[in-house]
């Protein structure tokens, strides 16, 4: 019975928050241009974030060939000039 009437209240005050007020203005309109721009960015973005990926999973295949070139007693590392070289397994 209050589940009820908590629901009939409830459903009322969103129904009422949904009516539009008789002296409420109307929201501004987004240029077209603008619009425009959104949406080549966001493509843009998301081909950015497609080449990220792609050039992450490249430089993981060169890591694991670099560790299989090192072979088992040693490692992939940074040298102290900072170039990838084969050091020994501490």
């Amino acid at each position: 019975m209050y589940s009820q009437l908590i629901s009939l209240a409830l459903l009322g005050a969103a129904a009422f928050a949904q009516a539009s007020l008789p002296n409420e203005p109307k929201p501004p309109q987004i240029a077209a241009e603008l619009r425009a721009r959104f949406w080549r960015t966001q493509a843009e973005a998301i081909a950015a974030a497609a080449r990220a990926e792609r050039a992450q999973e490249a430089a993981k295949a060169v890591q694991e060939e670099m560790r299989k070139a090192c072979g088992e007693k040693f490692i992939a590392a940074l040298d102290a000039e900072g170039e990838p070289a084969c050091q020994a397994k501490h």
